[in-house]
C-alpha cells in the first residue's frame, strides 16, 4: 500500500501584515499548516477554505485578517 500526505506551510505576503493588530494573534500568525491531504490541490482546497487567498502564478499567499482588510478598502 502507498499511502501519501502533503504538509502545506502559508506565510501571509500582505506588505502590512505585521502592523496590524490581528499580527499577534495565534489564529492569525504569519505562518500557518494546512496538512493531512492526499494532494496539493487538498491542501489548497483546506487552505481557502480557512479564508486564505492564495495566487498560484504569483506565488503568493494573504491571510484571512489581510484578505478581510483587502476587500474593506
Amino acid at each position: 500500500m502507498i499511502v501519501g500526505s502533503y504538509l502545506m506551510h502559508l506565510y501571509c505576503d500582505a506588505s502590512t501584515h505585521e502592523r496590524l493588530p490581528h499580527a499577534s494573534k495565534p489564529e492569525f500568525s504569519r505562518r500557518n499548516e494546512f496538512g493531512q491531504q492526499q494532494t496539493a490541490a487538498g491542501a489548497r482546497q483546506a487552505a481557502r477554505k480557512a479564508g486564505w487567498k492564495l495566487d498560484l502564478e504569483a506565488g503568493t499567499a494573504v491571510c484571512p485578517a489581510c484578505v478581510t482588510l483587502e476587500r474593506s478598502h
